[in-house]
């Protein structure tokens, strides 16, 4: 060490004079010559090693005591904070749904037609909804607003939706107004003299639910109708079906029916009285077995109503027998033996029939028996169907004009009538964009008293078509043939074969968008003045233009 700093300070010593020179020719090159020897050669001399060994460490010899201390070690560690995301999948959008929609037109004749559908949206708690009509033609088939129509409808409905168990009503009014146009032509009539009007009002309640195997309904209905002539009805109608599932295959089926009523006519009714009471009660009790392909309905029809036509009776007893077969999902056959009351009420005979005058009577019929074989074929998106129906009704009633205005109509009964009803028909589905549908009827009517089957057709054929073209064009067509209906004469017993009737309708409609539409419709566009009932040619072509809205 003492060596080291020896040296150390010797090299300093001579480092002065060196740095006093270099101070003095400081910014000067001296001349200088530098000789290399390519083959000089460098030796070093060898380095002296030692390579004696380590003695090793002398060590103790004989045993040691060795101890051990084993100290239980519990490992702690902080508790882990997992925060797991789970996966979602992302929810579809529901597609936008347009609940309301409102048409209003305008077409010949002056026809004014406005037309609404108001629903409340998507909820899986209530539902209410409101619909409303107007369509009437000022200028008819004769005399011009001699024979014109309206018609007006009003309804409102809500649901509430529980656990097992629905609760719903609705409630209505309807005014239409008709025109006694069918009087000799050339006669000269106040129109106020000749105007019908019914006015309608009803409110019904409904419940449905079940508790297990048990399914329960109940209906109740309050109606009051009337005309201008002050002859009014009263119902009040209630059903109540009632099922218990006892297996999968086997079913008990109990419906009840009540219908009260309470007629009136200041002309009097059957020339009798002037108010009468109509009631009816019925109990349909029917098990039902289904397995498989197979199901068959077996019970009784219990009917008691108090109708004014005493050899008749009062309780009767029809039978409930029906059967199904379905073959692999292609076709079906169907076969039945049934029969009950045929119900007529004021305001169901005068929907059937408008110009019916004062004091017409009203019974119900009563169908004895209907035996009926159908059978259907499903070919890709085709339904074939085809079957035949054959009953026997007693007090089946018949339009025929009253003998002191022929302009109004009353209503003949039969005491009994054969009924034979022969049908086929194509249906074409299972396409939102494409339907149609054909049905061909053939009936045979034997009466017994009254003639002739009065005002009723022995054929029609039926035809409705609609196609979406592109989803922006929708065309639309109907047809309406019928024929071989015959209306009393004075000049024959056999009366007067009326012309067939053949009414074709064409709808056309351009979609602009999902929320956006115009619309032209055509009826009877053959503009034939056919007449379905005696003195009542129909009107011709009218044409109504318009558009409509969804929201």
């Amino acid at each position: 060490m003492r060596i080291l700093s020896l040296f150390t300070l010797l090299f300093l010593i001579s480092m002065l004079p060196a740095q006093s020179s270099w101070e003095e020719d400081e910014g000067e090159l001296q001349d200088a010559q530098i000789i290399i020897e390519k083959d000089k050669q460098l030796e070093v001399p060898p380095a002296e090693r030692d390579f004696s060994k380590i003695p090793p460490i002398p060590m103790e010899e004989g045993p040691q005591n060795i101890t051990y201390d084993f100290q239980d070690i519990t490992p702690e560690s902080a508790p882990l904070d997992l925060k797991i995301r789970a996966l979602k999948l992302k929810e579809e959008k529901l597609k936008q749904l347009y609940g309301n929609q409102v048409r209003a037109g305008f077409g010949t004749g002056v026809s004014p037609y406005f037309q609404a559908w108001l629903n409340n949206k998507r909820n899986k708690q209530y539902a209410l909804g409101a619909y409303f009509k107007h369509l009437s033609t000022l200028n008819g088939p004769v005399d011009k607003d001699n024979s014109g129509t309206s018609q007006n409808i009003l309804q409102v409905n809500g649901s509430l939706f529980g656990d097992g168990l629905t609760l719903s009503g609705d409630a209505g009014f309807e005014r239409n107004k008709y025109y006694f146009y069918g009087y000799q032509p050339g006669l000269e009539v106040n129109k106020d003299t000749i105007k019908q009007v019914f006015q309608q009002f009803y409110g019904k309640i409904g419940l449905a639910g079940e508790a297990n195997a048990l399914k329960y309904g109940f209906t109740a209905q309050l109606g009051y109708f009337r005309n201008i002539n002050q002859a009014k009805e009263l119902s009040f109608r209630i059903k109540a079906p009632i099922s218990y599932h006892i297996s999968e295959q086997l079913q008990v089926h109990v419906p009840l029916y009540l219908l009260f009523t309470q007629y009136s006519d200041q002309f009097g009714v059957n020339e009798q009285v002037s108010s009468i009471n109509r009631n009816r009660v019925g109990v349909k009790p029917y098990l039902l077995y289904r397995q498989s392909a197979f199901s068959v309905k077996v019970g009784l029809n219990f009917d008691y109503e108090n109708d004014t036509i005493p050899e008749f009776g009062k309780l009767h007893i029809y039978p409930l027998l029906e059967g199904q077969y379905m073959f692999e999902g292609q076709a079906v056959i169907r076969v039945g033996l049934v029969g009950g009351i045929q119900e007529n009420t004021f305001q169901s005979i005068t929907s059937s029939n408008p110009f019916l005058g004062d004091g017409a009577p009203i019974f119900h019929q009563n169908e004895q028996y209907k035996a009926y074989l159908n059978a259907s074929v499903f070919i890709s998106n085709v339904e074939l169907m085809g079957g035949v129906a054959f009953s026997n009704i007693k007090n089946m009633a018949f339009f025929v004009p009253q003998a002191a205005d022929s302009s109004k109509y009353t209503i003949v009964y039969d005491p009994s009538t054969s009924y034979l009803n022969v049908f086929g028909e194509i249906t074409l589905g299972k396409s939102p964009n494409l339907g149609a549908h054909l049905r061909a009827d053939y009936f045979g009517y034997q009466v017994d008293s009254v003639g002739q089957a009065w005002h009723k057709p022995n054929y029609m054929l039926q035809a409705k078509f609609d196609y979406l073209i592109y989803e922006k064009f929708r065309v639309g067509a109907g047809l309406y043939f019928v024929g071989g209906m015959r209306a009393p004469s004075v000049n024959s017993t056999e009366g007067e074969l009326l012309d067939p009737a053949i009414d074709m309708n064409l709808k056309l409609e351009y979609l602009f968008s999902k929320q956006f539409l115009v619309f032209i419709s055509a009826e009877n566009i053959f503009n034939q003045n056919y007449q379905l009932l005696l003195n009542y040619p129909s009107r011709g072509i009218r044409i109504i233009a318009g558009l409509a809205l969804n929201f």
